[in-house]
This record gives C-alpha cells, structure tokens and sequence, in this order.
C-alpha cells in the first residue's frame, strides 16, 4: 500500500501543477497591442554655402636670428674699458662703444708715418724747386748755345777770307761744343729730376696709404656696435689681452627675428597654388609663456634652398614685423604659426563629421540622400569639398551607426 502511494505522489503534483499553469494562462490580463511606429532620428544639420577659401594651416616654428654677426677685435692689444652691457643678454644700441683697447702703440706709429710724410714731401718741394731752376738754367744755356753757334757760323766766314787765324777758329769750336756739353749735362739732370720726382710722388703716396692704415688701427682700437641687439657667448673683458680677430661676442639683431618652419611635402602643397607666391604672405605667430600668450605678426620672406633628402620637406622663413630690443622675443622660442594656406575657389566648407567615405548626407522631405563627395583638404575640424551639394542644401553632421538613406531625421 505505502508503496503504491509513493509511486502515484509525483503523477499528482504534476497534475496540480498543470491545473496552477492552465488556470494562470486563463486568468492572464489582456495588453492592447500598441501599432510600431517608424523611428525619427535627431540630427544637427549644417546649410550649404559655395565660396571661395584659404585654409589655415597650423603648424610649429622656431625663433631663429635674421642676422647674427660676431663681433671681433680688429687689432691686438689689452682692453682698456668695456661697456657696462657687455655680458650675456646685454641689450645694446647701435653706435655704442662696446670695448676700447690700449692706443698708445696705435698712436705713436701714426705719429711717425705722418712724420715721414711731411718729410717726403719736403723732399719732393726740394725737389722740384732744383727741377724748376735747372729748367731755367737750360733754356738760358741754350740761348747762348745759339748764340755760339753763331758767331762759330761767322768765324768759319771769316776764316775762309783769311781774315782771322786758325787758331781763331778753333777757340771758336771749342766754345762752342762745351756749351753744348753744358746743355746736355742739364737736360740730363732734368731728365734724372723729373724720374726721381715720380718716384719721390710715389713714396709719398705708399707713406699716405700707411697713414691712412694707421689712422684706420687707431680708430679701430674702440670698438662700437653696428646695429641693436641682444649680445651672447661674451668672451671679452677689462684687462684681457686680445689678438687681432679674437671673438668679442655675438650680436643678434633685434629687428630682425625669423621664424622658421619645417614643411612636409603635403604641407607646402597646401600653401602653394599654380600661381600663387608664397613670399610676401602674412603669417600670425603665437608664443605662448605659461599664462601669457604673445601674438605677432610676420611675413614670409624667403623659401630654404635647398630640399631635405631625408623628410623631403622644405624650411620656410618668415620676418617677424616691429621687432626691437624691446620685445622680449628671443632666438629658440618655440612658437604656434598659422599660415594661409593656398585659395581654393567654389568649395563648401563643412565639420568633418558630416563626411562618410565620399559621401555625405542631405536632407529631403526629413529624409537622407546620400550625395557623393570630393575631399578636396581638410582645415582643423573642418573639411573643403566639392560635389553633389547645392546652395541651401542641409547637411548632416551628426554621426550615427545606423545613419543610411531614407533614414527619417530631424534637425534638432
């Protein structure tokens, strides 16, 4: 008997189990079942605008010296005084006596070669006051050279007449041919004078090229700045002895800092038209130093000369505008520079959200299109493109997995 109950047990709650679930289902509340309605998806939108534009390209640059000279001693000795701005960073003007050297070995040697100038052309004025007088003593002596040369004439006559002696005649001659001697020892010593006053003139003049050499070491003994700027790498001081070329220091010209640019080949083709120069073009410079941001203005100036075999890209420089002692700018700054970039004509400049591959999506009757596309560069977060688009048309910016045509939007 027990064991007949224990069979049929598990039989009866099923069947009671059943009965629950049935009872249950029957008992269920009824839902209304709702119509599914199509999804509408909300969407940022941007309208389309056909113009022409000049991206910015933002790129990174160094602060760099447009001139840069060393400053150097032109002749040797010990420095006598210094300026008080000849140390590192020293702010200098133009004209400004940076050092000055002993002068006394400069000054006595001019002292001299001016002496011997004076010397040498109180030898030429001797010198040509004895040409001078030798120059009238010989038209003298030829005068009566003529004169002889007449009366010998009158003696030969006379001779043949028989009116005077033999003897006559030759006193006659040699009167005549030793005052022809006289005239040609003079012509001579004309001749020797007038040689020896070009070479006299010639002294002189290498005796004033000495001078002016000398004169020239003089005034070099103090030397001044050509131009202002910022001095570094000082290596001159009171006391120190240089020699002819030691280094001074370096000047860096204050009006003349440059930023230069390294370029990517895709870079520089961004700048760069079929016919647009890039020299000339204005850039916009940004130095920023902890919370100070510095804004100058520059102008590009030259392109390198040369192409880099290993990035293939090109160093561009541009002159930095109104610079001056005063700025507190300086050689190695690193600095953000936006460069315009090549003017493209007839394009639609949309975020960069809005483009899908080579499509984008507009807008019709709340519904996409999809519109194909040119990329034609990008400019930040922003895109150029021409294609399939037409003034008005709204463009959508945002992006969504599911985004396809004939997706029902709406512009929020």
């Amino acid at each position: 008997m027990i064991l007949s109950r224990r069979i049929f047990l598990p039989f009866v709650v099923i069947a009671i189990a059943m009965a629950i679930a049935i009872y249950l289902w029957a008992t269920r509340p009824e839902i209304d079942r709702v119509p599914s309605r199509e999804r509408v998806w909300p969407v940022a939108a941007v309208e389309v605008a056909h113009g022409d534009a000049r991206p910015v390209l933002s790129v990174y640059g160094e602060v760099v010296a447009g001139r840069e000279v060393e400053l150097r001693a032109l002749v040797a000795g010990i420095v006598t005084r210094t300026s008080a701005n000849l140390v590192e960073g020293g702010v200098i003007k133009q004209g400004e006596l940076i050092l000055a050297i002993d002068e006394f070995d400069y000054r006595t040697a001019l002292d001299e070669k001016q002496a011997l100038l004076r010397e040498a052309r109180a030898k030429l004025g001797e010198i040509q006051a004895r040409h001078r007088g030798h120059l009238e003593s010989v038209d003298l002596e030829r005068q009566e050279l003529d004169l002889l040369q007449r009366d010998y004439g009158r003696t030969q006559a006379l001779r043949a007449k028989g009116t005077v002696s033999e003897k006559f005649l030759d006193n006659a001659r040699m009167a005549l041919f030793a005052q022809r001697r006289i005239v040609v020892n003079d012509e001579t010593n004309i001749a020797t004078e007038t040689a020896r006053i070009e070479q006299q003139r010639a002294i002189i003049k290498r005796l004033e090229v000495q001078v002016y050499q000398a004169e020239r070491d003089l005034k070099e003994t103090r030397l001044k700045v050509p131009f202002d700027g910022f001095l570094h790498s000082v290596a001159a001081a009171e006391g120190k002895r240089l020699g002819v070329n030691d280094r001074v220091a370096t000047l860096v010209d204050a009006g003349r800092l440059d930023v230069r640019v390294h370029l990517s080949n895709r870079q520089f083709g961004r700048l760069v038209g079929d016919s647009e120069r890039l020299e000339g073009r204005s850039v916009h410079v940004i130095w920023q130093v902890g919370e100070q941001r510095n804004e100058y203005f520059a102008q590009v100036e030259r392109v390198g000369a040369r192409i880099e075999a290993t990035s293939g890209g090109v160093e561009l420089y541009a002159r930095i505008e109104a610079g001056s002692v005063a700025s507190p700018l300086r050689p190695g700054a690193f600095v953000d520079v936006r460069l315009p970039g090549r003017r493209y004509a007839d394009v639609v400049s949309l975020p960069e959200t809005a483009l899908h591959g080579r499509t984008v999506y507009v807008i019709g009757d709340q519904r996409l299109e999809a519109r194909k596309v040119e990329l034609i560069t990008r400019e930040g977060t922003s895109i150029l493109l021409r294609g399939e688009l037409r003034d008005g048309d709204q463009v959508v910016t945002t992006r969504f997995p599911e985004i396809a045509p004939g997706l029902k939007v709406e512009v929020r």
